[in-house]
């Protein structure tokens, strides 16, 4: 039995290169696979970086929507917000428009680029400022959706890429 299960390991190890070996000889070969997966890997890293980010953000966002809150603990979450989840969010928003995923969503670009240049208080004089807050959530909704979208229109590129590719070999 044992023979058996270290046949099947050795025969699975030699599927596995050869299916290395032809994956990477079509990348080699067609320029336009690589191409789109390099495309592909940029929008996943910059997703996963803006995914990390806004998830901070609406993590600490979530409890004042709960219940009743003491005014320390909100205003601690709030100074943590505006003075490290915001910087990064509003970086990450940032990288979106400076490495032109925004391209082709004009109207969401110009919304993040007047966001970064606001300094936003969200809670002032023990009272939310509801406006903010909505502002900051809906345009985190909104990047979130594009990039996602991106992330699909790139794999599925990658993807049909590859399906050329094969139908070549």
């Amino acid at each position: 039995m044992e023979k058996e299960i270290e046949a099947q390991k050795k025969e699975q190890q030699l599927m596995e290169r050869e299916i290395f070996a032809r994956s990477y000889h079509l990348i080699a070969k067609k320029d336009g696979l690589k191409i789109s997966f390099i495309s592909f890997k940029n929008i996943s890293i910059q997703y996963d970086k803006y995914a990390e980010a806004a998830n901070q953000v609406l993590t600490t966002l979530e409890p004042f929507f709960k219940g009743p809150m003491s005014i320390k603990h909100i205003v601690g979450s709030i100074g943590t917000l505006r003075e490290n989840l915001e910087k990064e969010l509003k970086f990450q928003f940032g990288q979106c428009i400076d490495n032109n995923l925004l391209a082709d969503y004009p109207v969401l670009a110009e919304e993040l680029k007047s966001f970064i240049s606001k300094k936003y208080y969200y809670f002032l004089d023990n009272t939310f400022r509801n406006e903010e807050i909505k502002e900051l959530t809906d345009l985190t909704g909104k990047t979130a959706n594009v990039l996602c979208e991106l992330k699909y229109k790139a794999y599925k590129h990658f993807l049909q890429q590859q399906q050329e590719g094969i139908h070549l070999t």
